[in-house]
């Protein structure tokens, strides 16, 4: 039973080939700025400014002391470093509001890919699409990348793995307790890990998942342009290894159709050729007489000079002129 052109796999697997390339770019994108913030929060000082009174606006104090008497240090005083008022700088905020946005983006990315390579499959499944197994495979692994985008630890408190696109508060909050060894801080492996190397190595991998998704649905895409047939064809060629194939399509038809009477292929008899279709003997050429070149060969009378010889014998003879 023939399907109908209408009911084909072949606009449902472009549509979704369309959303997965698109998402897996935007999610790039996102990864790469979520590296760039959490390399502006770590390794510098743009998101917190310190708030520090001006000495010439404070009022001056005037301390009398008591002659004799021995000034006890107050307790507490003069242990540590003294706290400063830390808060968040103009660069900060607008850091906050790129992670906020980048979050955002990268998460419905995340899914919308994950989702639309499922859909995919399953309808390359059904419809027996020769490359299934490796949009099978590119799946599978699209969806473990979205597990690792989504930021666990704002879902569910005190989840072990944050995620890659945790909220701003919590990467501040992680930065600070590592670069100052307070109990309770990240370790150097899982925070460099999960803010700098997942990022960089999702990047690579959504480009791997990407092209082996669009390798997998191709053979389920069907041509509807004559540009679309040629690049088939040729791609059909370059799979079969077809030598005289390899040139253009002209040459490569001629080669193929002289190709198909060769040498060594045997000749049965042919009938005999009957009276009618007998070839002709060729007619007998008669020589043209040679003409009297235009220049005497050496030792030779022209002609007239011969006449003139004649005619003088012909007088000699007995005066009667012969007709020439």
């Amino acid at each position: 039973m023939a399907v109908s052109s209408d009911l084909h796999i072949s606009p449902a697997l472009k549509h979704l080939r369309l959303i997965a390339t698109v998402g897996a770019a935007a999610l790039a994108l996102c990864l790469l700025a979520q590296l760039l913030v959490g390399a502006f929060v770590h390794f510098t000082d743009v998101s917190t400014t310190t708030l520090r009174p001006d000495p010439s606006t404070l009022p001056a104090k005037v301390v009398e002391s008591a002659g004799g008497e021995e000034l006890l240090p107050a307790r507490g005083r003069g242990e540590g470093k003294v706290e400063v008022n830390t808060v968040i700088s103009r660069g900060g905020i607008l850091l906050q509001r790129t992670a906020e946005l980048t979050q955002t983006v990268g998460v419905l990315c995340a899914i919308a890919l994950a989702l639309a390579m499922f859909q995919a499959v399953t309808i390359a499944g059904n419809g027996r699409v020769p490359g299934v197994e490796m949009a099978v495979t590119a799946s599978s692994w699209a969806t473990l990348i979205a597990l690792l985008c989504v930021p666990w630890r704002s879902v569910f408190d005190g989840f072990a793995y944050p995620g890659v696109f945790m909220n701003f508060e919590q990467l501040q909050q992680s930065s600070a307790l590592l670069r100052s060894h307070a109990p309770g801080a990240p370790s150097a492996l899982a925070f460099y890990s999960t803010h700098f190397l997942y990022p960089v190595l999702m990047i690579a991998g959504l480009a791997a998942v990407v092209l082996r998704f669009r390798l997998g649905v191709e053979q389920g895409v069907i041509a509807t342009h004559t540009s679309q047939f040629d690049e088939m064809l040729e791609r059909e060629i370059r799979s079969r290894k077809l030598g005289e194939l390899s040139t253009p399509r002209a040459v490569g038809a001629l080669n193929h159709a002289i190709g198909g009477l060769g040498l060594g292929e045997s000749v049965g008899p042919q009938p005999a050729a009957s009276p009618a279709q007998a070839p002709r003997p060729a007619a007998a050429k008669m020589p043209l007489p040679e003409e009297e070149p235009a220049t005497p060969k050496k030792g030779r009378k022209p002609m007239s000079a011969r006449l003139l010889d004649l005619t003088e014998d012909d007088e000699e003879a007995g005066g009667a002129r012969r007709p020439i």
